[in-house]
């Protein structure tokens, strides 16, 4: 019995440390002297409270009205949980001089495109909408700033199928005169009806033709993870005011078309075209497939290839003076994320001319190589000199301004606070951005951008004045160099990076450390932020994100450096900085935690394989186990050909001593070393990394009486981004770590 009242009083004190939650404050609680969050519910309200937060994704500088006026509009996103998806959201900002005033946000609702006309006077926009009978309907609408003027169900023009609203090859183009919109959508595919259905055909013409008997169950190629509904797209052309479609079929059949543009004088039209080379692999993340720039001339209707036929291209873009188009070019084999090649097409010529080469290698504060997925429809300056673009720089992203005469490169952004910059568009030579760091969600900024060789000069304005930002969360980025021993054979001068990301709260005690492994593997982790690592950080855990050799962004020796070298090279790049973190006495020594999805699952797979016992638990996303056994049911079998250094043909099966390397690469031969618990999380719509290969280790590891969990998302797809699967994988991350601390 407690008897003293010094000894009441010590207890009341101890137990007067731990906080209530209220109005959805974090809560947090002490395990061993550090602070942790240890209820669901905690879980919940971090998740909730930084769910809130919405990410930018597109904005436009409207028409200037008079001198030192601006309008700026953009579009967001943001989870709705109890709702249980991403809303869309506009908002506007008034810029008067030196006068910033924001506008209400409202919602957008069922809008797949809103695109604006050249004069800022008409604005288009595809609603997608559900009619009485629950069928999805598109609707092609015109507005003017004071009505809507037109609308047409595009559908029931009966010319295509439904109109993509992808990146990878939707499109929504005005043309010049404003009379016509240029759009992507699927090829109109003929009627079928079973070999017994002997029900009058309603709606079809008197000829039989148009009906194929036995073909309702005919698999039709698509283009994988993501796009398996994208077959074979078409291009067309809607007449405003005739309200007429005009499909454009001059384009070879064997290609899929898509990012088109129209030409300068509306008399032509520039497109992206990838070849439907069998069998057909997986397209989205993938910017390498074959694909050329296709030119379609209105007037002759002919169709001619731009450039080379063997690379693969992206992102066709014209110059404001209308005599220079830019896109992006790739080699089309080998890793399937690469440093990429600026390209100028002179349109007057259709000459083409390299501005700039790929990267090999370059110091950290040097240009480090293109390496972004698209150009910004709008990206030119005005004199159609410089063109201003969003790339990865190691572990940042950052806005570069580039001469198309000279190749000159310069980075306009170097700002130790930004982790990320995303371009939005430059009109007149202004620039609009968003910007975010681990610990600041996205805000916007505008800039002039400088006379040619000023471009360092450039200011940046703020269009909120107090952007939300997270003083919980602090952030690093280390270079790591790489011992000889380690060193990559013919790239021996190869680093690497890692962001280290921490609570700011002083603590007692240490808090462990959840090592977080990045997917592709020639993707990487970007200083942006991201709820998960904001959330995992609020619930008390330091992270280490590496960016390990083969990452995007550090030139292109380091993407070749990986292929060949997968559970090794990249597995020891994480390791090696595990170690030196958990010796730096910065983390609890005894609290270190896995996580990864993907490739990222794959090394946090080999990491708990190749260390027994290090990490406390794992969660691992969608993971490569086998890689043996994926080839055949993935939508991507060349990238376990060229990441286990093998020669890829699509015409040929593995050999043997193919089958073996594979296997000896993949984390489930070392299926019998590993005794850390693991939870596993699994889209059953996957394509990419098929649901049996997280079924695999799942059923190994029960065989062998390990503790394993599985939690099956059926609506899902690779990145398990849904909005209700997201927020209940994050509760379950925590609860696992949790769960497994002290055990």
């Amino acid at each position: 019995m407690v008897v003293e009242v010094d000894d009441a009083v010590a207890i009341y004190r101890q137990l007067a440390k731990y906080p209530k939650a209220k109005s959805g404050r974090i809560c947090k609680l002490m395990i061993e002297g550090v602070t942790m969050v240890v209820e669901v519910d905690d879980a919940v309200a971090i998740y909730r409270q930084l769910a809130k937060y919405p990410k930018a994704k597109s904005g436009r500088i409207c028409s200037e009205e008079a001198p030192g006026h601006l309008q700026v509009y953009s579009e967001w996103t943001q989870r709705d949980l109890d709702r249980g998806e991403q809303i869309k959201f506009a908002r506007g900002h008034i810029i008067h001089l030196d006068v910033i005033v924001p506008t209400p946000a409202y919602e957008v609702l069922n809008e797949q495109w809103n695109k604006e006309s050249p004069s800022g006077k008409y604005r288009a926009v595809i609603r997608k909408l559900k009619d009485k009978k629950g069928e999805e309907k598109q609707f092609l609408e015109i507005w003017s700033d004071t009505s809507k003027l037109h609308s047409i169900d595009i559908l029931s023009v009966d010319r295509h199928g439904k109109i993509y609203e992808d990146e990878q090859f939707g499109c929504l183009e005005w043309s010049h005169s404003e009379t016509h919109l240029l759009y992507v959508a699927e090829r109109k595919v003929p009627k079928s009806k079973s070999y017994f259905d002997n029900k009058p055909d309603v709606g079809v013409s008197s000829d039989t033709s148009e009906i194929q008997k036995g073909d309702e169950f005919l698999y039709r190629d698509n283009w994988g993870e993501q796009l398996s509904e994208k077959c074979h797209p078409v291009l067309c052309v809607l007449d405003i005011e005739g309200g007429c479609v005009s499909l454009l079929e001059n384009i070879p059949d064997h290609i899929s078309p898509g990012q088109a543009i129209w030409c300068p004088d509306d008399l032509g039209v520039v497109c992206v075209g990838w070849w439907h080379d069998a069998p057909r692999l997986g397209l989205i993340y993938c910017p390498m497939r074959r694909s050329a720039l296709f030119h379609i001339d209105l007037k002759t209707f002919t169709c001619s290839i731009l450039g080379a036929d063997d690379q693969s291209v992206r992102s066709p873009v014209f110059s404001p003076d209308k005599t220079k188009l830019i896109y992006l070019e790739n080699e089309c084999q080998g890793a399937h994320a690469q440093c990429s090649r600026l390209i100028l097409c002179d349109w007057p010529t259709k000459g083409i001319v390299p501005v700039l080469e790929i990267v090999r290698h370059a110091p950290a504060n040097e240009f480090q190589g293109v390496f972004t997925m698209k150009l910004d429809n709008k990206c030119w300056s005005l004199d159609s000199k410089r063109i201003v673009l969003n790339t990865q720089w190691r572990s940042k992203v950052e806005l570069v301004v580039v001469s198309v005469e000279t190749g000159a490169v310069t980075r306009l952004t170097d700002d130790p606070e930004v982790g990320c910059w995303r371009l939005f568009e430059v009109h007149n030579d202004l620039i609009l951005a968003a910007c975010s760091s681990v610990s600041q969600p996205d805000y916007l900024v505008i800039g002039h951008l400088p006379s040619n060789g000023s471009e360092k000069s450039i200011k940046w304005t703020r269009l909120d004045s107090e952007p939300t930002s997270i003083r919980e969360i602090l952030w690093t980025i280390t270079p790591v160099n790489v011992p000889p021993e380690r060193a990559h054979h013919k790239h021996s001068h190869l680093d690497y990076e890692y962001i280290f990301i921490e609570p700011f709260e002083s603590v007692e005690g240490k808090p462990p450390l959840v090592v977080y492994n990045h997917g592709g593997p020639h993707s990487a982790f970007v200083a942006d932020f991201q709820v998960y690592l904001a959330g995992l950080c609020c619930c008390g855990f330091a992270l280490l994100l590496v960016n390990y050799r083969g990452s995007y962004g550090f030139g292109q020796d380091g993407i070749e450096s990986l292929p060949g070298n997968i559970g090794s090279q990249d597995v020891l790049d994480v390791q090696s900085v595990v170690e030196e973190i958990r010796s730096s006495g910065r983390v609890n020594r005894e609290k270190i935690f896995v996580i990864g999805g993907s490739h990222g699952g794959f090394i946090s797979a080999h990491l708990i394989g190749q260390y027994p016992g290090f990490y406390k638990a794992a969660v691992a996303r969608n993971p490569v186990i086998n890689i043996a056994s994926m080839i055949g049911v993935t939508d991507i079998p060349d990238w376990a050909f060229v990441e286990c250094g093998l020669p890829f043909d699509r015409n040929s099966l593995p050999s043997l001593s193919g089958y073996d390397v594979m296997l000896k690469k993949s984390p489930i031969v070392n299926i019998d070393n590993i005794v850390t618990p693991v939870l596993l999380m699994i889209g059953g719509k996957d394509l990419r990394v098929p649901p049996s290969q997280g079924l695999q280790l799942k059923n190994a590891m029960e065989g062998r009486g390990k503790t394993v969990r599985m939690l099956w998302y059926p609506d899902c797809s690779h990145p398990l981004s849904e909005v209700a699967a997201e927020a209940d994988a994050f509760v379950n991350i925590v609860r696992w770590f949790v769960q497994h601390m002290n055990i």
